[in-house]
């Protein structure tokens, strides 16, 4: 995946987390989740009840006229609609509330439980200075009316703090949301560096693994393909043989290292082929007469049913690179013309191995464990285990693959 698709998923990731959907004035308009809507929509119903039926009684006992019926629907619906469309209703109910106020012959100046409410929605749902510019043109008329031409100061003073009550509740969440989004985001572009950087880091492997090592090993076959021609010793041809097919090998891996640090091969999570036994069949003999050819003694056997087994893609290449790792091994650590023993067997969906070979001696049982290490990672990943260790002069080693697909 190329630096810029990363780019782009990550903004895609950003986006859907809920994070900028919607921008007003360069600040994100909140949307509450399904369980702050039901808990809006219940609370609402309670201030309903509490506005709309002395309000409609105040207005069946004096007769008022349609227009005063018509704005008590108004607010009743713009309450209803409020936990549907709370960033825009909330809006609608302080409008409706605040057009109401002034018209002594409505009876409906005391609509303040919704517009509460309405307020806790708006301070939550859009940007802070809209809730406070709208407050505060609330707040003065509806202080100057009931100061003046209504009820007095105490009841000015009571809707104010249930104003303010209701707008820091929803303030308070509203930060608490973008806490914990901004949270979010800083680990979602965390790992978008991360990313990024793995990846500039395996484009640079790979070309550095193209312009030096399957150059150098390009050369060394076209080495041992000159010199093979000129060569007339039996002994020696084998040996020039067995380089030049050891350097294409290497050269094999060293190509699908390369597509996979590109990203650029197939997927490695397919199955095999059943002809999987065959081909690993002929590694372990091939290596094993590698082996044979440096002096070494012992054998590489492989104990499979005649049914094939399936077995993924990735396990696959795994298991070659575990046995190519299992013969090195004893090339590099085992005494000149020590014995061996590789003993592969599939049983119930599983292929196990079993390794052991002379330790000690010529000071070439020094192990560094890295690249056992790194099997060990790789083939616990794939739900296998990885067990080794030394016992006295003989070392002994127990791998296990799980072969059929998930």
């Amino acid at each position: 995946m190329s630096t810029r698709q990363l780019r782009q998923r990550f903004r895609q990731q950003f986006i859907s987390r809920g994070y900028g959907e919607v921008l007003l004035f360069g600040q994100p308009v909140m949307t509450p989740a399904t369980g702050q809507r039901l808990f809006l929509a219940a609370v609402m119903a309670v201030c309903l009840v509490a506005d709309c039926y002395p309000a409609a009684t105040g207005l069946a006992d004096d007769q008022s006229g349609p227009i005063a019926w018509i704005l008590l629907v108004m607010y009743a619906c713009a309450c209803a609609l409020l936990p549907l469309m709370p960033q825009w209703m909330s809006i609608g109910v302080i409008a409706l509330t605040a057009i109401c106020i002034p018209l002594p012959w409505t009876h409906l100046e005391d609509l303040t439980f919704g517009c509460a409410l309405a307020f806790a929605a708006l301070y939550y749902c859009l940007p802070t200075w809209i809730g406070l510019a709208i407050q505060v043109a609330f707040t003065a008329e509806f202080a100057i009316y009931h100061v003046f031409w209504g009820r007095g100061t105490a009841f000015v003073i009571i809707g104010i703090i249930l104003q303010v009550a209701s707008s820091v509740i929803g303030y308070t969440y509203r930060r608490q949301r973008l806490n914990e989004q901004n949270k979010r985001n800083a680990e979602l572009l965390h790992q978008a560096e991360a990313s990024i950087a793995r990846t500039e880091r395996d484009l640079s492997l790979a070309r550095n693994l193209h312009d030096t090592l399957t150059n150098d090993l390009a050369s060394i076959s076209m080495l041992c393909g000159t010199l093979l021609l000129d060569c007339k010793d039996p002994e020696q041809r084998r040996t020039l043989q067995a380089i030049d097919d050891t350097s294409r090998e290497a050269m094999q891996c060293a190509h699908h290292v390369i597509d996979v640090l590109r990203n650029t091969g197939e997927s490695r999570t397919v199955s095999m082929p059943d002809a999987w036994q065959d081909s690993l069949h002929e590694l372990l003999d091939r290596q094993a007469r590698h082996l044979t050819a440096c002096g070494y003694h012992g054998a590489a056997t492989f104990e499979h049913n005649v049914e094939q087994t399936p077995i993924r893609q990735d396990v696959y290449d795994e298991l070659a690179s575990f046995t190519i790792e299992l013969f090195a091994n004893i090339e590099h650590h085992c005494p000149n013309g020590g014995d061996f023993s590789i003993r592969y067997r599939i049983e119930h969906g599983q292929l196990v191995i079993v390794q052991t070979n002379t330790a000690g001696g010529n000071g070439r049982d020094t192990r560094s464990g890295r690249g056992l290490a790194l099997h060990r990672r790789i083939i616990e990943s794939m739900g296998g285990k990885l067990t080794y260790a030394t016992d006295e002069d003989v070392w002994m080693l127990r791998a296990t693959f799980v072969l059929s697909p998930h």
